[in-house]
């Protein structure tokens, strides 16, 4: 799963857990008031909402588009039975205008255009309603003028909500996919040090063992040749013993020469 992917299933499970909290207060209220008003609109849409909302919230193997998908389903269709129930008033305007937005953070651009088309064609539907019905009583009175502003405001309010927290998640796609490249980089070249590092230390290995290995060759090599020049040299020193024990005491350079001889085997 990506970044963004990640985000949008954080923010997801978040929403369906303060709507399981919050709605339920909200739904308790609601269905008795539509009930002692004689609504049942309202209760069984609300009633089924809620219920579906915790469905997809707590059963099991339940995917991030389906959870997502759920929540602005539920929110549309909240927001109808209330303009239904109610008439032409501010809390199915923003139930709907709710649903858009959240779409448009939770899913895709294909999906955030299906739910601002849906907004639009409940409207519709609604305001056909009206029109066919305008003897009806609704809690919130209907008046063209009042339900044309109230509907082009939702509209153009939803519309720039949802644009603009469209942008913002794809900014924040952007920024995520570039911490991920960023990552995904930092990790290929801490790992193409590592492996320089490696072979670097293998190369010091094996010119460590092979200079040992020479320094010992060369020791094998000086003890041998040692060894052979050692009975040479004790002739030439012998030699150079008998020969000063000879010389007469008037030739001294000789007898000098021959002592150095003489130390020089010694030293060796």
């Amino acid at each position: 799963m990506g970044g963004l992917d990640a985000a949008r299933a954080r923010i997801t499970d978040a929403m369906l857990a303060a709507t399981v909290v919050l709605a339920a207060p909200a739904w308790a209220l609601s269905t008795l008031a539509s009930v002692r008003d004689g609504i049942p609109l309202i209760t069984w849409a609300g009633t089924l909402g809620y219920a579906w909302i915790l469905l997809v919230r707590f059963a099991p193997g339940v995917g991030t588009p389906v959870k997502a998908v759920s929540l602005v389903v539920v929110m549309h269709v909240v927001g109808l039975s209330l303009l239904l129930g109610l008439g032409p008033g501010g809390p199915g305007v923003m139930w709907l205008m709710g649903g858009t937005v959240t779409a448009s953070a939770l899913l895709r651009d294909r999906a955030l255009r299906v739910a601002f088309a849906a907004q639009i064609l409940h409207l519709v539907i609604v305001s056909a309603i009206y029109v066919a019905t305008p003897t009806v009583a609704y809690v919130f009175p209907f008046t063209p003028m009042g339900w044309l502003a109230t509907a082009a405001g939702s509209v153009l309010l939803g519309g720039a909500l949802a644009v603009a927290v469209g942008r913002l998640v794809g900014d924040l796609a952007q920024v995520i996919d570039g911490l991920s490249v960023e990552r995904t980089l930092l990790r290929e070249e801490t790992l193409r040090r590592a492996r320089l590092e490696a072979e670097l230390e293998q190369r010091v290995a094996e010119r460590t063992s092979a200079l040992a290995a020479a320094n010992a060759d060369l020791e094998r090599f000086a003890r041998a040749v040692s060894h052979d020049l050692r009975t040479p040299l004790q002739v030439i020193s012998g030699s150079a013993g008998r020969l000063s024990l000879q010389l007469p005491p008037a030739v001294p350079p000789q007898a000098a020469n021959l002592r150095r001889i003489e130390d020089a085997v010694e030293r060796a």
